[in-house]
């Protein structure tokens, strides 16, 4: 929030034929004292609320839109799971800093595990959790089922737990510093939006988008050759376990050859990218990336939006879970 402003998600907003919840909501938000304006940004799925930081403070906006949503029977309207994340929110940077804290707490395991010739459960049960995170085919599924952001916090959680039961450290090490690359990019996210937020949403002309007619692909999206070549080596890794099993009779050592194959990529933006390739370049892409919004219409239909409820800066009002991963507000 900058000065008094609130970027607030509403449901169903995004969708046509809900001209008549749109224009309650501005008139409802209009008419409360210290409000200068309130406009529908349909693209992302958000209200902006322009107001006197010494007049209404976030929950009594909230309130508001949680009166209109029930009044137009969207209450039970779901937000969508692929909507990106706002630059703003701080839900994205905590659950980095959980996957981190988890990271260092499995290091921390291990290493006293190890000087104290603790048994170490087998190697391969990190590996498979590792492969579940690394298959493209086998994320995507768990993405569809709970949403990215959950998959992101529970493979990387689960990662460390087996990493550390298994007293693996070096894992571990590599875990962290993907982990700091992560907090990096995030914080570079949020000030680069800091910096540009009063120039994109300068005023309601600035915000004012109509929903958009979204239909399905008629085809599938062609596979890309990080795709194609993770599709292969999983192929032949299953088909060298098939093999190594009778040959080698150890479960164990066949298992090692299905984990070894996968090469480990990261989704971003729909296409598998290296994890710290991915962070870092991002880290210094953000600000760049941010800046190019300003530069026209694009600034208020491009798909910034959150699984959080709102994006504002003086206080968070909490209230019932939205969905997977999802809360009601956060603080920007």
């Amino acid at each position: 929030m900058h000065g008094g402003r609130a970027h607030i998600e509403v449901r169903a907003v995004h969708l046509p034929d809900h001209e008549a919840l749109v224009k309650d909501l501005i008139a409802r938000l209009g008419d409360i004292e210290g409000v200068q304006w309130a406009e529908v940004n349909a693209a992302i799925g958000r209200v902006i609320v322009d107001f006197d930081p010494e007049g209404p403070d976030l929950g009594d906006l909230l309130d508001v839109v949680e009166a209109v949503e029930r009044h137009h029977e969207v209450v039970e309207e779901r937000f969508p799971k692929d909507r990106a994340e706002h630059p703003a929110d701080i839900e994205p940077l905590r659950r980095a800093a959980v996957s981190l804290g988890a990271d260092v707490a499995g290091l921390t395991f291990s290493v006293f595990g190890q000087l104290l010739r603790v048994t170490p459960f087998p190697v391969e049960l990190a590996s498979l959790v590792s492969l579940a995170e690394q298959q493209p085919r086998l994320r995507e599924f768990f993405e569809r089922m709970v949403g990215a952001p959950a998959t992101d916090l529970g493979l990387g959680v689960t990662s460390a737990l087996a990493q550390a039961v298994a007293l693996g450290p070096f894992g571990l090490a590599v875990d962290i510093s993907l982990r700091c690359q992560q907090v990096s990019e995030l914080r570079a996210r949020r000030a680069a939006w800091a910096r540009l937020e009063p120039e994109l949403f300068s005023g309601p002309m600035a915000v004012r988008t109509i929903p958009l007619d979204v239909v399905d692909r008629p085809v599938k999206l062609r596979q890309g050759p990080i795709e194609r070549y993770a599709d292969r080596t999983t192929l032949a890794s299953l088909a060298a376990f098939g093999v190594a099993l009778p040959l080698t009779g150890s479960p164990r050592r066949a298992a090692g050859l299905v984990v070894a194959g996968p090469p480990r990529p990261r989704a971003w933006d729909g296409r598998p990218l290296p994890r710290s390739w991915d962070a870092s370049c991002r880290d210094e892409t953000s600000s760049w990336w941010t800046r190019r919004l300003s530069g026209g219409s694009i600034a208020s239909t491009t798909s910034w939006s959150t699984p959080e409820r709102c994006s504002a800066g003086r206080r968070s009002k909490p209230s019932r879970p939205s969905g997977p991963g999802r809360t009601r507000c956060a603080p920007s």
